[in-house]
This record gives structure tokens, C-alpha cells and sequence, in this order.
């Protein structure tokens, strides 16, 4: 599980540097630097190539923020059946505390 997470801050860290915009301007730059250099169809290639990557990039994306979505949840549900448990051992232990008090009281009046 820790390495599907280390896999997906560096997918978070890639998204970052290399998002669906950045590909969608790349392609318009693309067009407009190809058609002066390359063919027309070329620029128009340049751009389509961009676009499909864009996609790609926007896909993935979403699939990722949906993974750390879940990853969080996760998270959260252990810190709260940690707090729970925390939680539950002090109950016992001040339950405990109460009846062996009660014991050594008794055995005191008992005693006189």
C-alpha cells in the first residue's frame, strides 16, 4: 500500500508540472509553429497529437485525485477507529480502577 502511495504523489507531482492545459497550449503553439515550418497539415498534426495527450493527462487526472479521495477516507476511518479504541481502553481501565478501589474498600471494612 505504501508503494501504491509513493506512486501516486509522484503521478500528483507529474500532473502538477505537466497538466491537460499545459498540453492544450502546447498544441496551439504547436499549430501555429508548424503550419509556418511544416506543412499546414503538419501544424494541424502537431495539435491533434497535443490534444489526445491533453486527454490522456485530464483522464488520468481525475483517476488520481479520486485514488488519494479514497486514500484519504481510509486514513481518516483509521485515525477515528484509533481514537475510538483509545477511547474504549480508558473506559476499561478507569472501570477497573473503580472496581479494584471498591475491592480494596471492602476488604478494609471488612478487616475493622
Amino acid at each position: 500500500m505504501v508503494v501504491f502511495e509513493w506512486i501516486i504523489l509522484i503521478f500528483e507531482f507529474l500532473m502538477m508540472m505537466l497538466s491537460w492545459q499545459f498540453w492544450v497550449v502546447l498544441g496551439i503553439l504547436g499549430l501555429i509553429v508548424g503550419s509556418i515550418f511544416l506543412t499546414p497539415i503538419g501544424g494541424i498534426a502537431i495539435l491533434v497529437v497535443c490534444l489526445v495527450i491533453a486527454f490522456i493527462v485530464y483522464l488520468l487526472e481525475g483517476f488520481i485525485n479520486e485514488q488519494m479521495a479514497k486514500l484519504e477516507a481510509k486514513r481518516s476511518e483509521r485515525r477515528r477507529q484509533k481514537r475510538i479504541a483509545k477511547q474504549q481502553r480508558k473506559e476499561r481501565r478507569a472501570r477497573w480502577r473503580k472496581q479494584l478501589w471498591i475491592k480494596i474498600k471492602q476488604k478494609i471494612s471488612t478487616r475493622s
